[in-house]
């Protein structure tokens, strides 16, 4: 089994409970709104300005999917002022509807999974930050994508 592989996740510290891959968005009847990010290991006593790697996925694959982040590839994240707050700073101006490339994101409830998509391990409710809206996240095993991150399996 991975590190992060089981519900023993929820007692890291934040940002540690981050690393790994999470399934992020929201659901409607008629579509999904999620995309994939994969959190590398931050390591413990940086500066809340160096930037640590992260990787995007749109999830284009999952059914019924208008994805989250309109994009793939590379990006970047680092620790925000307030607590359990991350931004990421996203490969292309077209990830974003409005066009921006970073964006600030609020982790909190992280509980073990008792519903939620097969396979997840941890969820957790995410606002964008200084909003009030209100997303899920669910972590998945590592082993979940592929090591590059061009592939994800099918979480429903």
């Amino acid at each position: 089994m991975l590190p992060g592989d089981s519900s023993a996740g929820i007692d890291l510290p934040f940002p540690e409970v981050l690393e790994g891959v999470w399934l992020v968005g929201w659901y409607q009847n008629t579509a999904n709104h999620v995309s994939w990010v994969r959190f590398a290991k931050m390591a413990t006593m940086l500066p809340p300005t160096v930037k640590i790697d992260a990787w995007i996925l749109t999830g284009d694959d999952i059914p019924t999917n208008d994805p989250l982040w309109k994009c793939k590839g590379k990006a970047a994240y680092w620790m925000g002022a307030a607590g359990n707050t991350i931004y990421l700073d996203f490969p292309a101006a077209d990830c974003l509807a409005d066009g921006s490339t970073t964006e600030g994101y609020v982790f909190e409830d992280f509980t073990g999974i008792t519903s939620g998509p097969p396979g997840a391990i941890l969820s957790a409710r995410v606002h964008v930050q200084a909003t009030l809206f209100s997303m899920v996240a669910y972590k998945f095993p590592d082993s979940w994508c592929d090591a590059k991150m061009t592939n994800c399996k099918s979480p429903f």
